[in-house]
């Protein structure tokens, strides 16, 4: 039987907030749990033009998430962590899912360029997001650590939230069902995109896309191969890529389109019909994060590279194997192509932890050399 995998249903969480009278918003609030308030706009935490989107999934009118889950926050570009367990009891099989984003927006990011500047200006700028997490709770079952980007085909305000609209889900970790995925045994609704993969930071990234289901255009998923923690996503990149795609096909969106929202996403799942993986749990946390300005305006946090907070990893990184207890530093070999060693855990603290995380498939994707390099700390 196909496996059911859920999608990060952040557009739900967009259409029906827009819709809805919002609750005032406590600057002083550093947290939030399910169930979420009705209502619940967090637009002005943490603040500085970033705000949090919350959502969860309702039947008949009530929330359906088994367990806990809290998101919770300091400085603006700074600290921002997820914390769940997911409870769902094994005769259940209804899908449960939140989401917990730090974002941009152009109810709040009016003065970055968010929702006025359209592509063909935008694509000119830097439109790096980076990251610098780790998880610390072990993560288990379904879930998704994404960089995610909301187009809009008109320039937004409050009162044109039904505009055509189109998501990009880049998924920076995807902790299961990524090889169902590649294998073409995708949910109901979705096929992969004909495109070539992009390669980015030493990764390939593969683009599943489908319709949208709550109004939006169409939605794409894009899932690196090799799971991270800590990186660069150029979404001016991916945009550009799936532009190139669009003007020799489908044209779905064009150069004239505005970038309403970008900025970073947790989320969380049931096992729902997908017993053998189970319930998803873990606790995420982001040391620093950046969401870029549209235009020239950067005043305030949230905008610098969380490159800084990085080692330098040009000559390679870190794997962690997810399926053993084993760390290899990858980097190029002699013939060019990438190749792995075992490295001790004191090496791998040495050269700035693990980047990178995946089972032995991901690994031999990510670097086919098999002891073919140098260990960095001999």
């Amino acid at each position: 039987m196909m496996k059911r995998f859920y999608i990060p249903l952040t557009a739900v969480a967009l259409l029906l907030s827009l819709g809805a009278q919002a609750e005032p918003c406590d600057p002083a609030d550093t947290s939030l749990s399910l169930p979420i308030p009705p209502n619940y706009e967090g637009y002005c935490n943490p603040g500085e033009g970033i705000m949090t989107g919350a959502w969860e999934t309702e039947r008949d009118g009530k929330r359906t998430w088994q367990g806990s889950a809290t998101a919770s926050w300091g400085e603006p570009g700074k600290l921002f962590a997820v914390d769940w367990v997911n409870q769902q009891s094994v005769s259940d099989t209804d899908h449960q899912e939140f989401d917990f984003s730090h974002k941009r927006d152009f109810r709040q990011g009016e003065a970055q360029g968010y929702g006025s500047v359209p592509l063909r200006d935008a694509l000119k700028r830097d439109l790096k997001l980076t990251q610098t997490a780790e998880w610390k709770r072990a993560p288990q079952g379904k879930l998704h650590i994404n960089a995610i980007i909301w187009l809009n085909e008109k320039e937004l305000s409050e009162s044109k939230a039904d505009n055509a609209s189109i998501d990009i889900t880049i998924s920076e970790w995807f902790h299961a069902g990524k090889e169902d995925f590649k294998e073409g045994m995708l949910p109901d609704g979705w096929s992969e995109l004909e495109i070539s993969p992009l390669t980015r930071e030493q990764s390939d990234y593969h683009v599943y896309t489908r319709s949208g289901d709550v109004g939006e255009k169409a939605s794409y998923l894009i899932i690196r191969d090799a799971n991270r923690t800590t990186g660069t996503v150029d979404a001016g990149a991916f945009i550009k890529w799936l532009l190139e795609y669009e003007n020799d096909n489908n044209q779905t969106f064009n150069e004239n389109w505005y970038i309403s929202s970008m900025g970073w996403e947790v989320t969380g799942q049931s096992a729902g019909y997908d017993k053998d993986i189970g319930n998803s749990s873990g606790k995420y946390e982001f040391s620093c994060y950046s969401i870029p300005s549209l235009n020239a305006n950067q005043s305030g946090p949230g905008f610098q590279s969380c490159a800084a907070d990085q080692p330098d990893s040009a000559d390679g990184l870190v794997f962690s194997r997810t399926d053993t207890d084993e760390l290899r530093w990858i980097t190029a070999d002699p013939s060019g192509q990438n190749g792995s060693i075992w490295i001790s855990e004191s090496c791998a603290e040495s050269l700035g932890g693990p980047t990178e995380y995946g089972d032995w498939s991901d690994l031999m994707e990510l670097a086919p050399g098999f002891d073919t390099v140098e260990n960095p700390c001999r």
